[in-house]
């Protein structure tokens, strides 16, 4: 049985994070300059705030156990983010130039997750996947199946992900359960 006080709680904890959130945004934090382009040597200079921002209000929209002012909220901060981005005009430059970024990626699946598509991002999205070195990219177990999801998300055609073995090669999916001998 769920306890009412929980979830009651959890719902006021949310609500003050979007309000902190909507705070920020109202006094200008992480808007970016006019003339701004993406800076390729730094991933984290631009958008960083935008995407975090989105990821917080795509999850509030995909759960859908939120208020109206609350979903009002985060309907506010994705507009603001993709406005910001140039509907998604530089995460398309940025990966066209840099394809072997996932950035790009990362930031558009919390817009793309709350109904904002960039067609032309997809398009190249969906043709980096059958690219065998960007395949071949090193990276951490974890940040392969974050990515594999965020394709899954997006909904892109082309997703050769063998989801169990993504799993079982990251840290918690390698883990035995506690009380079990690990050999």
């Amino acid at each position: 049985m769920t306890d009412h006080r929980i979830l009651a709680t959890a719902q006021q904890l949310g609500s003050r994070a979007m309000s902190w959130l909507h705070n920020c945004h109202e006094r200008g934090f992480g808007r970016l300059p006019e003339d701004v382009t993406i800076d390729l040597a730094d991933p984290n200079n631009a958008y960083k705030p935008l995407a975090e921002s989105a990821l917080a209000a795509s999850l509030v929209l995909r759960d859908g156990v939120t208020g109206p002012e609350d979903a009002r909220i985060a309907r506010e901060l994705l507009d603001f983010g993709w406005s910001q981005l140039r509907e998604g005009n530089l995460l398309y430059e940025r990966l066209l130039r840099y394809p072997v970024m996932t950035d790009p990626l990362e930031t558009y699946v919390h817009f793309a997750r709350s109904g904002y598509r960039h067609p032309a991002l997809e398009e190249l999205l969906e043709s980096l996947t059958k690219v065998r070195g960007i395949q071949a990219i090193e990276m951490m177990p974890n940040r392969r199946l974050a990515l594999a999801n965020a394709r899954r998300v997006i909904g892109l055609r082309n997703q050769p992900d063998d989801w169990p073995a993504l799993t079982a090669r990251t840290w918690l999916g390698a883990t035995p359960s506690p009380g079990r001998s690990t050999g």
